[in-house]
């Protein structure tokens, strides 16, 4: 499939892969840049997006077409959004109006700008992403939505007992930041994944 994708894609100058990560976990829709150059930055503020992430070439996340297309130059995008195996109108709509003002802004279709306040954009590097682990096993439930900013200490959920429903544990936001993750698949293990946190305070990469 991704070599039947290339054959219709590498000579395209703009490129953009669109997925969810996991069907545990929803992602606030953002853009993440793989080793990017300066066009590439430059061009990513055009999708009015609240978060770019820039993750470095090796990172084990890197999408198959991504690894591909760069051998082909121009600019390569992926936008991560939602959860895998549902459909969320609301990071539809987001995900249509990136796409909308991407095209526009960049001159390829004119005509198509929709009326809409944006949020301002913020670059995060990957040493910026502070991942929240389940501390222990349980069932895992929350009440914030993905997109919102945390403070440190904030409460992002609770862990209850599978079998009397008690909270066995708080699990609290360790930094201020962009909650950009969120666990949706309630069952977890213990260091399961329950949230990432974009944190513009934490050092980036030099």
């Amino acid at each position: 499939m991704t070599r039947a994708v290339m054959e219709l894609t590498q000579a395209a100058y703009y490129r953009v892969d669109i997925h969810p990560i996991s069907l545990d976990v929803e992602e606030l829709p953002h853009l993440s840049l793989y080793a990017p150059n300066d066009d590439e930055r430059a061009s990513a503020c055009l999708f009015g997006l609240p978060a770019v992430i820039e993750r470095p070439a090796e990172d084990k996340s890197t999408p198959d077409l991504v690894r591909a297309w760069r051998f082909h130059g121009g600019e390569n995008f992926v936008i991560h959004l939602g959860q895998a195996g549902s459909l969320q109108t609301g990071h539809c709509e987001t995900l249509f109006r990136a796409l909308v003002a991407f095209l526009d802004r960049a001159g390829i279709i004119g005509g198509l700008r929709l009326v809409g306040e944006e949020e301002q954009l913020r670059y995060f590097g990957s040493r910026q992403i502070i991942v929240v682990r389940a501390g222990q096993a349980g069932i895992f439930s929350s009440n914030l939505e993905v997109g919102r900013w945390v403070q440190s200490g904030e409460e992002l959920g609770q862990i209850h007992d599978g079998f009397t429903g008690g909270v066995r544990a708080w699990v609290l936001a360790p930094a201020n930041g962009l909650l950009a993750s969120l666990r949706r698949q309630p069952l977890s293990c213990e260091q399961d994944l329950v949230a990432r946190i974009l944190a513009p305070d934490a050092a980036p990469e030099r």
